[in-house]
Protein backbone atom coordinates (compact mmCIF):
# COMPACT_ATOMS: atom_id res chain seq x y z
CA UNK A 1 0.00 0.00 0.00
CA UNK A 2 1.43 3.55 -1.04
CA UNK A 3 2.12 6.12 1.57
CA UNK A 4 3.93 9.06 2.13
CA UNK A 5 7.25 9.24 2.90
CA UNK A 6 9.93 12.01 4.25
CA UNK A 7 13.29 10.58 3.08
CA UNK A 8 16.04 13.02 5.42
CA UNK A 9 20.05 12.88 3.52
CA UNK A 10 22.52 14.49 4.90
CA UNK A 11 25.54 14.57 2.40
CA UNK A 12 28.68 15.97 2.04
CA UNK A 13 29.47 18.72 0.01
CA UNK A 14 29.56 17.04 -3.45
CA UNK A 15 27.75 18.20 -6.91
CA UNK A 16 27.33 14.80 -7.66
CA UNK A 17 25.20 13.27 -4.51
CA UNK A 18 22.18 15.24 -5.60
CA UNK A 19 22.33 13.63 -9.02
CA UNK A 20 22.83 10.13 -7.67
CA UNK A 21 20.44 10.34 -4.99
CA UNK A 22 17.96 11.55 -7.52
CA UNK A 23 18.53 8.99 -9.95
CA UNK A 24 17.90 6.35 -7.16
CA UNK A 25 14.19 7.50 -6.63
CA UNK A 26 13.73 7.78 -10.96
CA UNK A 27 14.81 4.59 -11.55
CA UNK A 28 12.17 3.07 -9.46
CA UNK A 29 9.30 5.45 -11.34
CA UNK A 30 8.90 7.51 -7.73
CA UNK A 31 7.80 10.92 -8.23
CA UNK A 32 8.63 13.62 -5.63
CA UNK A 33 5.64 15.59 -3.93
CA UNK A 34 8.38 17.83 -2.77
CA UNK A 35 12.57 18.37 -2.45
CA UNK A 36 13.98 20.83 -0.60
CA UNK A 37 17.65 21.64 -0.14
CA UNK A 38 19.54 22.88 2.26
CA UNK A 39 23.22 23.89 3.83
CA UNK A 40 23.91 24.86 7.16
CA UNK A 41 25.98 27.31 8.82
CA UNK A 42 28.39 24.74 9.25
CA UNK A 43 28.80 24.56 5.60
CA UNK A 44 30.34 21.20 5.84
CA UNK A 45 26.93 18.99 4.81
CA UNK A 46 24.29 19.39 2.61
CA UNK A 47 20.83 18.52 3.71
CA UNK A 48 17.90 16.92 1.38
CA UNK A 49 14.63 16.02 2.33
CA UNK A 50 12.00 14.53 -0.22
CA UNK A 51 8.66 13.89 0.20
CA UNK A 52 7.53 10.95 -2.21
CA UNK A 53 4.56 8.53 -2.40
CA UNK A 54 5.73 5.06 -2.23
CA UNK A 55 5.78 1.50 -0.32
CA UNK A 56 7.44 0.70 2.91
CA UNK A 57 9.14 -2.01 1.10
CA UNK A 58 11.06 0.51 -1.04
CA UNK A 59 11.24 3.14 1.56
CA UNK A 60 13.27 0.72 3.19
CA UNK A 61 15.58 -0.09 0.09
CA UNK A 62 15.86 3.06 -1.51
CA UNK A 63 17.36 4.37 2.33
CA UNK A 64 19.52 1.64 2.18
CA UNK A 65 21.01 2.66 -1.03
CA UNK A 66 21.33 6.02 -0.08
CA UNK A 67 23.19 4.81 2.61
CA UNK A 68 25.78 2.90 0.62
CA UNK A 69 26.37 6.26 -1.91
CA UNK A 70 29.83 7.90 -1.40
CA UNK A 71 29.12 11.19 0.95
CA UNK A 72 25.90 10.73 2.31
CA UNK A 73 26.23 10.50 6.11
CA UNK A 74 22.97 10.24 7.12
CA UNK A 75 19.95 8.84 5.62
CA UNK A 76 16.24 7.62 7.22
CA UNK A 77 12.83 8.18 6.35
CA UNK A 78 9.72 8.61 8.14
CA UNK A 79 5.91 8.42 7.22
CA UNK A 80 3.83 11.98 6.68
CA UNK A 81 1.91 11.04 9.74
CA UNK A 82 5.15 11.09 12.23
CA UNK A 83 6.27 14.64 11.04
CA UNK A 84 5.43 17.92 12.73
CA UNK A 85 5.23 20.49 9.54
CA UNK A 86 4.39 23.90 8.84
CA UNK A 87 4.90 26.16 5.73
CA UNK A 88 5.85 29.32 5.74
CA UNK A 89 4.11 32.08 2.85
CA UNK A 90 5.19 35.83 2.69
CA UNK A 91 2.65 38.23 0.77
CA UNK A 92 3.12 41.70 -0.58
CA UNK A 93 0.40 44.03 -1.14
CA UNK A 94 0.23 47.55 -1.80
CA UNK A 95 -0.72 49.90 1.15
CA UNK A 96 -2.94 51.88 -0.60
CA UNK A 97 -5.64 49.68 -2.41
CA UNK A 98 -5.83 47.49 1.78
CA UNK A 99 -7.05 50.04 4.60
CA UNK A 100 -6.01 48.90 8.05
CA UNK A 101 -9.17 47.81 9.35
CA UNK A 102 -9.76 45.80 6.69
CA UNK A 103 -5.76 44.50 6.72
CA UNK A 104 -6.52 43.69 10.71
CA UNK A 105 -9.80 42.02 9.84
CA UNK A 106 -7.95 39.69 7.40
CA UNK A 107 -5.02 39.35 9.73
CA UNK A 108 -6.90 37.67 12.48
CA UNK A 109 -9.68 35.72 10.18
CA UNK A 110 -6.53 34.34 8.67
CA UNK A 111 -4.49 33.95 11.30
CA UNK A 112 -1.36 35.64 9.61
CA UNK A 113 0.65 38.29 10.73
CA UNK A 114 2.04 41.76 9.81
CA UNK A 115 5.84 41.55 9.54
CA UNK A 116 6.95 44.95 7.69
CA UNK A 117 5.35 48.03 6.59
CA UNK A 118 6.46 50.87 4.29
CA UNK A 119 4.83 53.68 2.80
CA UNK A 120 3.79 51.93 -0.46
CA UNK A 121 3.37 48.03 1.10
CA UNK A 122 2.90 45.63 3.95
CA UNK A 123 4.41 42.17 3.83
CA UNK A 124 2.34 39.58 5.97
CA UNK A 125 3.41 36.23 6.86
CA UNK A 126 1.39 33.00 7.22
CA UNK A 127 2.80 29.75 8.22
CA UNK A 128 0.15 26.63 8.06
CA UNK A 129 -0.96 24.16 5.31
CA UNK A 130 -0.74 24.70 1.56
CA UNK A 131 -4.73 25.36 1.38
CA UNK A 132 -4.38 27.85 4.17
CA UNK A 133 -1.40 29.85 2.29
CA UNK A 134 -3.86 29.89 -1.16
CA UNK A 135 -7.04 30.85 1.14
CA UNK A 136 -5.26 34.25 2.37
CA UNK A 137 -3.79 34.61 -1.39
CA UNK A 138 -7.39 34.62 -2.74
CA UNK A 139 -8.81 36.85 0.28
CA UNK A 140 -6.04 39.48 -1.11
CA UNK A 141 -6.25 39.16 -4.75
CA UNK A 142 -8.87 42.14 -4.49
CA UNK A 143 -6.37 44.04 -2.42
CA UNK A 144 -3.23 44.17 -4.90
CA UNK A 145 -0.58 41.38 -4.07
CA UNK A 146 2.60 42.79 -5.55
CA UNK A 147 4.45 39.24 -4.96
CA UNK A 148 3.70 36.16 -3.14
CA UNK A 149 6.03 33.59 -2.18
CA UNK A 150 5.33 29.99 -0.53
CA UNK A 151 8.32 29.18 0.38
CA UNK A 152 7.78 24.60 1.04
CA UNK A 153 7.41 23.27 4.43
CA UNK A 154 9.66 22.92 7.18
CA UNK A 155 9.86 20.13 9.45
CA UNK A 156 10.77 18.38 12.91
CA UNK A 157 9.69 14.81 14.31
CA UNK A 158 9.48 14.03 18.17
CA UNK A 159 11.31 10.75 17.75
CA UNK A 160 14.93 10.51 18.47
CA UNK A 161 18.13 10.30 16.17
CA UNK A 162 18.36 6.74 17.36
CA UNK A 163 14.74 5.65 15.85
CA UNK A 164 15.50 7.95 12.74
CA UNK A 165 18.68 5.40 11.66
CA UNK A 166 17.05 2.56 12.79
Amino acid sequence: MQESFIFTISAAENKSILSRVLMLFTRRNIAFENLTASRPDDGAHYSFRIEANTTRHWAEQITKELRKIIGVGHAAFLRQEELVQKQVALYRINRRQLPEPVLQHILLAHQARLLTSDQDSFVLEKTGNTGSAYALLEALQPYGVQEFSNQGSLGLTAKTKQALTA
